[in-house]
């Protein structure tokens, strides 16, 4: 079982840290102009939880390729392809979350806003990982 998700207590603290990046994510969505502060943390908390939660998965590659064991082109390639689909899964997230969001009066247009801002998510989300 992965170590976090052994213990309650250690699920809370894990998903309290990932608040401080979301906090960050609605600060810079806001910053652009295009968001005011309700629609950027409505959009940036729930994707960072979301995103914690993906980033569990980490632990996985890491069992399967141990340092001391595998050659850095091994651990290199494991690590960024999962990097690469965990972002990728965030942005079919995050995608998804605007979309549902604009449909409703007090953020419409909100995936429109959002959707140049994918690039720079992604970049994020491998870095993140």
């Amino acid at each position: 079982m992965h170590p976090i998700l052994s213990q309650f207590r250690r699920i809370g603290l894990y998903l309290l840290a990932w608040a401080v990046p979301g906090f960050v994510f609605a600060y810079l969505l806001q910053l652009s102009g295009e968001f005011r502060w309700t629609a950027a943390l409505v959009l940036a908390l729930p994707l960072c939880f979301v995103y914690a939660l993906i980033c569990l998965s980490a632990w996985y590659p890491c069992r399967g390729t141990p340092i001391n064991t595998s050659s850095l082109a091994r651990i290199a390639g494991t690590q960024l392809a999962a990097a690469a689909l965990a972002a990728a899964l965030w942005i079919l997230a995050a995608k998804l979350l605007a979309l549902e969001l604009s449909e409703s009066a007090a953020f419409a247009g909100l995936d429109a806003r959002f959707a140049p801002r994918v690039p720079l998510l992604f970049g994020a989300g491998v870095l993140l990982y």
